[in-house]
């Protein structure tokens, strides 16, 4: 299941199982559930992001400069918190 909402300029990711796009029965290995990550008080980097990658899933994040990608994955890895949601 992968789900990324908020802004037009929001990274895309794409999963992808076994050598080609289909629903992942894996166990689940990372969930982001409702994911913000704001910078001060008005630097909206994530909005909204929602995204699981299962066992056996490849995961890649696209998207232009400045859209948020390397936020989540500082996120993911722990480096950084969330300002709300959960990993």
């Amino acid at each position: 299941m992968l789900t990324m909402t908020g802004s037009k300029t929001a990274p895309h990711a794409s999963t992808m199982r076994n050598g080609g796009p289909e629903g992942s029965s894996g166990l689940p290995l990372l969930t982001l559930k409702s994911i913000d990550k704001v910078f001060g008080q008005s630097v909206v980097a994530l909005e909204s992001l929602s995204l699981q990658v299962n066992q056996g899933d490849f995961l890649s994040l696209l998207g232009p400069s400045g859209c948020g990608k390397s936020t989540a994955l500082r996120l993911i890895s722990g480096l950084m918190e969330p300002t709300r949601g959960r990993i």
